[in-house]
């Protein structure tokens, strides 16, 4: 995501629609396990991420993938997304995305990520240590971490193309 500078607003609704675009392909796998497994809800970051997308008046995409993952990426979706969510409270810290046209953002600023991540972390240490537990974890994440890929890039290749809807 540093392909993206979040002082401008130009890139901080790019910034949000790759977000939209990878938290709708593993959003709903994540919160189901963390609800399942952890008993904690975890917030709808894609919500807030669209929430904040119409407040900057910037269209959204008129369809998203949705919901392809695995059930047996929760963990590793619940891991890509918690630790993304970590990782803006350096952001937060620096009010990397604070411009003159626009000073908030419910996505990068929503909190609540370190209960979830506590937990998963402790749902994490109490699994087997076989290959095939840490093997089917990693999948997971490795999938989580291609949506959120798979989202810049299809920005980056629309910026390109001149088809953002801005």
């Amino acid at each position: 995501m540093s392909a993206l500078n979040l002082a401008t607003r130009e890139g901080l609704e790019d910034f949000l629609l790759s977000h939209v675009y990878g938290l709708s392909a593993v959003l709903d796998v994540a919160r189901n396990f963390s609800l399942r497994h952890l008993s904690l809800v975890m917030p709808d970051y894609l919500a807030l991420a669209q929430a904040d997308l119409r407040a900057l008046g910037r269209g959204l995409p008129p369809s998203l993938q949705g919901g392809h993952g695995l059930p047996s990426d929760g963990p590793g979706a619940c891991y890509v997304i918690l630790g993304s969510r970590l990782g803006m409270g350096v952001l937060r810290q620096r009010d990397c995305w604070r411009g003159d046209s626009f000073d908030r953002s419910a996505y990068m600023e929503d909190r609540s990520e370190k209960l979830v991540w506590a937990a998963l972390l402790d749902w994490l240490a109490a699994q087997p240590e076989d290959r095939a537990t840490r093997g089917a974890i990693l999948a997971g994440v490795q999938r989580a971490f291609a949506g959120f890929e798979a989202g810049l890039a299809r920005v980056m290749h629309e910026k390109r193309e001149g088809s953002l809807a801005s």
